[in-house]
């Protein structure tokens, strides 16, 4: 005969057989060999609840259990869209973007100060095009980047607001997915495709 100590949740801790073992800890409860066999296996794993020997299943746990975990997961993926939108870029090129649009559109409206005009001189001169073409390739590409990052943000708000507006853990993979659906819709409305 097999005996089984367990502790407060019903968990065995430790296997006592009868015929080796004179000193057997309290409290125990009596396991068949099958049960024994298929516990140690892993097969089955059993608990001692109840007053009973029962196959214990683990309780169903959140995929995100707490609202910063789910603001975690939703900040990444966001990140990965976003790396999809500005490609291969590194990022000291990515920091000076903003400046490089304030460049740009000064130049194209012919307010440029001479540091803007520099700049785009500079990189017009290294990437083969005109500085009037540089300058317009950078402001369509910055309106349409801003626009991305406008309606990301705005997603991140209306998700931020879900979640803090949400008590249970289960119910925030739900609204992930919510806000992902939309985030794809976005993308595929810019030619962005997303996995």
């Amino acid at each position: 005969m097999i005996r089984a100590t367990y502790n407060e949740d019903g968990a065995f801790t430790g296997f006592y057989r009868e015929d080796l073992h004179s000193d057997i800890p309290e409290p125990n409860v009596e396991l068949t060999e099958k049960q024994w066999s298929d516990h140690v296996s892993g097969k089955v794993i059993y608990h001692f609840i109840g007053g009973k020997v029962v196959a214990y299943v683990e309780p169903a746990r959140p995929v995100y259990p707490s609202k910063a975990a789910a603001r975690a997961a939703m900040a990444a993926w966001i990140d990965q869209l976003m790396a999809k939108i500005t490609g291969q870029v590194p990022n000291y090129e990515r920091a000076s973007w903003p400046s490089k649009a304030e460049a740009a559109r000064a130049f194209v409206a012919g307010t440029a100060r001479s540091d803007q005009t520099a700049m785009i001189e500079a990189e017009a001169g290294t990437s083969n095009r005109t500085a009037e073409e540089l300058a317009n390739v950078i402001v369509a590409r910055a309106d349409a980047y801003e626009a991305v990052i406008a309606k990301a943000a705005g997603l991140r708000v209306k998700l931020d607001n879900a979640i803090e507006a949400e008590t249970d853990p289960f119910k925030f993979k739900a609204i992930l997915e919510d806000v992902k659906v939309q985030a794809i819709a976005l993308a595929a409305e810019l030619g962005i495709e997303v996995d």
